[in-house]
């Protein structure tokens, strides 16, 4: 009788517990056509997160603006588990041309953001190996500045249209020389971060008076028309909270200490970090986000 009541109590206890272990369920929502901080929002609002961002080339025959969400990796209207990630594709213009011969190649920056080449690398992908880190030129390309790399012996680079300003060198390191027939090199990729942004033919030998060209979108840019140019907060006397006001760009945050110059607390000007960038992509805030600091301990809400 007692094992039978105790076997009844479980039954009852795994009935009532069951619903509370379910897993709420979300709708998806359509992130065709925005850009990618309001996509980001629109998936927090939904309780989901933004995963990978592939890129795709847009062109006129697109029917969506640049720079905006062509494909998600889960439909619209979609029932899915609270905090589940989408990836999504990415419309992208080309930031980037490659002018080359068998002698030399220029990167330039064709857009008026400026380029990070920090994680940008040159690699053959085909014949001999070959590959060229882009920070050997400079840590960024500013608009109308270009780097230039030369195979051959050379006293100063030469003029290419699109460059005002050109950070250039010379290498006899065969190693190095990724993009000319010369060397044997059939093709090289343009590699950004890891990912292969465009595969380009070497130029073949002689090739001077008919140099090539090779484009693509290197997403390690400033993107300065997708981040807001402040960060914001609000405060009392008991806490403060930084808030993103912007409707479709991000905060970035995370370069951003905050110093209490507070005598009598027990670590002067110890910085802030109350809140928790590794929630937030790339440590940016979305439309919606908040982070509070209070008196106590660290509150975040959506």
């Amino acid at each position: 009788m007692k094992i039978g009541f105790i076997g009844l109590l479980l039954f009852v206890c795994l009935i009532l517990v069951m619903p509370l272990l379910a897993q709420e369920m979300v709708i998806v929502p359509n992130l065709s056509g925005l850009n990618v901080p309001q996509a980001a929002a629109e998936l927090n609002r939904a309780g989901l997160r933004l995963g990978n961002q592939s890129v795709v080339g847009w062109g006129a025959s697109s029917g969506l603006s640049p720079n905006t969400i062509s494909t998600q990796s889960v439909a619209a209207g979609s029932s899915v588990e609270a905090g589940a990630t989408l990836d999504v594709a990415v419309l992208r213009s080309p930031n980037v041309a490659l002018i080359y011969d068998d002698n030399d190649l220029t990167a330039v920056n064709i857009t008026t953001d400026t380029l990070n080449l920090t994680g940008l690398t040159f690699t053959s992908v085909e014949g001999t190996t070959a590959s060229f880190a882009a920070a050997r030129w400079a840590g960024t390309l500013g608009t109308g500045e270009c780097g230039q790399i030369w195979s051959v012996s050379r006293n100063e680079p030469k003029d290419v249209e699109g460059c005002d300003s050109t950070h250039w060198l010379t290498t006899n390191n065969l190693e190095e020389h990724f993009w000319t027939a010369v060397n044997g090199v059939v093709r090289f990729n343009i590699m950004d971060n890891g990912v292969e942004r465009a595969v380009c033919d070497a130029a073949p030998s002689g090739s001077q008076d008919h140099p090539l060209r090779c484009e693509a979108y290197v997403a390690g840019s400033d993107a300065s028309s997708e981040v807001a140019p402040y960060v914001y907060f609000a405060y009392t006397t008991q806490a403060f909270a930084l808030i993103n006001k912007s409707s479709d760009k991000w905060m970035p945050t995370g370069q951003t200490t905050i110093l209490s110059h507070n005598a009598g607390v027990s670590r002067p000007r110890c910085g802030c970090s109350c809140w928790r960038p590794h929630i937030f992509r790339k440590s940016e805030y979305r439309r919606g986000h908040h982070a509070a600091c209070t008196r106590t301990v660290p509150i975040l809400d959506k």
